[in-house]
């Protein structure tokens, strides 16, 4: 088996392009896999700023109503200052 300068050189462009193709399938999995965990990132990021936008929407309001409350209405939040405390009792 005798080989020659052709058949060596045939040989090592063989196992160099194997080694090539190996490498670029390697690089483009690393690049699909940070991919997908952007995309799971910014879909978690969307789902959080929605959240956030629905508590947003609820303070506000809230903050509309009590507004429209003290200075429409003259009403003034509950505390232990404004609060009159009965004491009933049953006679018998």
């Amino acid at each position: 088996m005798d080989l020659g300068i052709k058949d060596v050189v045939l040989i090592f462009l063989i196992a160099a392009s194997s080694i090539s193709l190996i490498d670029s399938r390697h690089a483009y999995r690393v690049l699909y896999e940070e991919s997908q965990r952007q995309i799971q990132y910014q879909q978690k990021l969307h789902g959080e700023i929605t959240d956030y936008k629905k508590l947003l929407s609820k303070l506000r309001d809230k903050a509309r109503i009590e507004s429209i409350a003290e200075n429409d209405l003259n009403m003034v939040p509950v505390s232990l200052k404004n609060t009159i405390t009965l004491k009933v009792e049953i006679s018998k």
